[in-house]
Order: structure tokens, then C-alpha cells, then sequence
């Protein structure tokens, strides 16, 4: 609670010495300039009895904003509850705690701020903060803790954000709309001991989201709407999107720390693998050589012109490939010796690299 020193004047010919009494700095809300926010006109303070509410209206401006509120010690537990005008809950706080912290993104709206004193009575003071999504988990951080920010239709754009929010990830980078046409690369920022999520929704067709650091591969998805995660390592990544024709793609960055995420039973987990080699050309002289782009489950032929061994193998993208003609395959990289055509088939698009190597010996070996 903020104290306001009061400076008394004795009456008489000579004043009386002032004393200037030092207000110590309020942390949290020092926390919170320092990430970022700026605190707002709408402020109040109160006095509640046990079960008593306290109900006033706001006005929220668009974009993301965050009530943090504080109580006397007598007041234990003070829930806090954000209404539209309809009655729908656009956040809410019953945490046992006398901190209620209010986070919630979204269009410009009047709302009605609830407050409630569960556990004992006492003073109460709100006020409310502004500022980018990727600041507002500054504030739980100020507080000791907070529930999950909600954020408004149409900016949730995908279930999955929702589960990772709870599984402990939070804003690493505000949402952003990213024109595609071809391919788009952006940095993601890692650190030893986080996890990292990026999802993306396209508003038209599909998107191919590629994760990646130093040039080895970490997760790859297709999809309207598709994600990508990994745990550990603090060199940067690139995310790469990619789509056959011309979308917009929505794109949000998601963080947390890999202890508080729950593993593997929580969540898939992004494991970097490194950059596949050619295979061994076994001594032998390059016949044939090239370079394709695959799509899924599409079947390439390559002509054998004569005895030798074919091989193929993935150099971007994550694909099992298998040769139709001597149903030998091995993950992502396929080989056989054949006198006829091969044909090539991935599970994945995926992009190949392929030769043939003149026989050892007039016929396969």
C-alpha cells in the first residue's frame, strides 16, 4: 500500500524544522516500468468487509492490458473478476492470495471490474497497466504468480496456444502477420534451460513451419494451422515458413522454463538432429546426380540407363523414403542396386538428393 507522509507545521513565530520522510519505491510497480507496462487513469482504492464485492466500470483500451491490485494484511484473499457488458468473463483471479492479477488481450471495450473479499476485510487498491502481450507476464513475475492471460477471438487462433499456456509457456515474441511467398526466415531466441514454441495459422491454403539452428534441422510441420517446439540448447534458430502459393500467415513465439513445461508426457519435444550426409559412394564413379523437390507421397521415376546403384537421400525436410521397385527403404536416406528404373516415394514433402554410381561389376552386385 502506498503511505503519504503528512508534514506538520507548529503554530508560533518560528516554524518548526520539516522532516522529509523517504516513501520507499513500490517493487511491483517499479518491476512492471521496467518491462515495459505504463500504468493507466484507471485506478481506485476501498474498504471491503468479509464477502462484500465491489463493482465499477472500465474501459479497456485495445491491446493488452493488466490489473494488478493490493490489500492490508487483514484482507487474505481478495478475488478479482473482468466482465464485458454481456456478463462474459474476459478474465478472472479466485487464486488464495490477496495479489488478484488481472492480464487479458483484446479490442477496445467497456468491462466492469469485479472485485470480491473472500477471506477477512480490509483496504484494497487496483490499478490498471498497459502495454505489448510479450510484457505482460512481467506481471506475474512482479506478483509471485497470476493466471493464465486470456486472450480475445479472433486473436486465438490456435487451441493448441491455450495448452501450451498452461503447461507453462508464455509470450516470447507478440503476435505478428508475415506475408509468404516462397519461403520467409525469422530468429527465435533460445537460452539453455527454456523451452521454445512457434505457431502459425495461414489465412489461405497451408504453411510448411520449419525449425532449425546452424543449419541442423529441429522440428518440421504442414498444416492450416501448425507448431513447432524444442527444449535446450542456446545457440539462435531460425524459423522458416513456407507455402506453395501466396498467404498470410499469423505467427506467434512462446517461451517457458523446461522444468516447469513436464516433460515429455506433457508435451512433444523437439530434438535437434544433425545435417544429413551424403552416403558413401562405396569408391565408385558418379554417373548421374540431381536435385528434386518432393511432395508427399508423389512417385518419382528415375531411368536406370543400364546397370548400378541408386541413391537417394533428405536434405531439407523430414521424410522416410522407400525405392518401389526393391522395397528397400532406410529413413531418410534410401539406396539399391538396380539394372531397370527405381521409383522414389516420400511420406513427407521433403527435399532429395539423388545419383547413380556406375557398377563394380556388369550387373547389380
Amino acid at each position: 500500500m502506498k503511505w503519504w507522509c503528512v508534514l506538520l507545521v507548529a503554530c508560533g513565530a518560528t516554524p518548526a524544522p520539516r522532516t522529509t520522510v523517504e516513501v520507499p519505491e513500490d517493487p511491483v510497480a517499479a518491476a512492471l516500468t521496467r518491462a515495459g507496462l505504463q500504468p493507466t487513469e484507471v485506478a481506485g482504492h476501498g474498504f471491503l468487509a468479509t464477502e462484500e464485492r465491489m463493482r465499477t466500470r472500465v474501459a479497456l483500451p485495445a491491446g493488452c492490458v493488466a490489473f494488478v491490485t493490493k490489500t492490508s494484511a487483514p484482507l487474505r484473499d481478495l478475488d478479482a473478476a473482468l466482465y464485458a457488458p454481456d456478463g462474459t468473463l474476459l478474465a478472472e483471479d479466485v487464486e488464495p492470495d490477496p495479489h488478484p492479477t488481472l492480464r487479458r488481450c483484446g479490442e477496445a471495450q467497456e468491462a466492469y471490474l469485479v472485485l470480491a473479499a473472500y477471506d477477512g476485510a480490509g483496504r484494497f487498491e487496483y490499478a490498471m497497466w498497459t502495454g505489448a502481450e510479450s510484457s505482460m507476464d512481467a506481471v506475474a513475475e512482479a506478483v509471485g504468480s497470476a493466471p493464465p492471460m486470456r486472450v480475445d477471438a479472433p486473436r486465438r487462433f490456435l487451441e493448441g496456444e491455450e495448452a501450451l499456456r498452461r503447461r507453462g509457456f508464455s509470450t516470447l515474441q507478440d503476435e505478428r502477420s508475415i506475408r509468404v511467398v516462397g519461403e520467409v526466415r525469422f530468429p527465435v531466441a533460445r537460452a539453455r534451460g527454456r523451452c521454445v514454441a512457434v505457431i502459425a495459422a495461414a489465412n489461405r491454403g497451408g504453411v510448411t513451419l520449419r525449425l532449425e539452428s546452424e543449419g541442423s534441422a529441429i522440428e518440421e510441420a504442414t498444416g492450416s494451422t501448425t507448431a513447432v517446439q524444442q527444449c535446450g540448447g542456446d545457440s539462435p534458430a531460425t524459423a522458416i515458413l513456407r507455402a506453395d502459393e501466396e498467404t498470410t500467415a499469423r505467427v506467434r513465439v512462446l517461451s517457458g522454463e523446461s522444468e516447469n513445461i513436464g516433460g515429455e508426457q506433457a508435451l512433444w519435444l523437439g530434438e535437434e538432429t544433425p545435417r544429413i550426409a551424403a552416403p558413401s559412394d562405396h569408391g565408385r564413379a558418379v554417373r548421374d546426380a540431381g536435385e528434386i523437390n518432393a511432395r508427399a507421397g508423389a512417385m518419382v521415376n528415375f531411368p536406370a540407363e543400364g546397370c548400378g546403384r541408386f541413391q537417394a537421400w533428405v536434405v531439407e525436410g523430414h521424410a522416410e523414403l522407400e525405392l518401389r521397385s526393391s522395397r528397400r527403404s532406410r529413413g531418410n536416406i534410401a539406396e539399391a542396386e538396380s539394372c531397370e528404373a527405381v521409383q522414389l516415394v516420400t511420406d513427407a514433402p521433403a527435399r532429395i538428393r539423388w545419383r547413380w554410381l556406375a557398377p563394380l561389376v556388369d550387373g547389380p552386385s
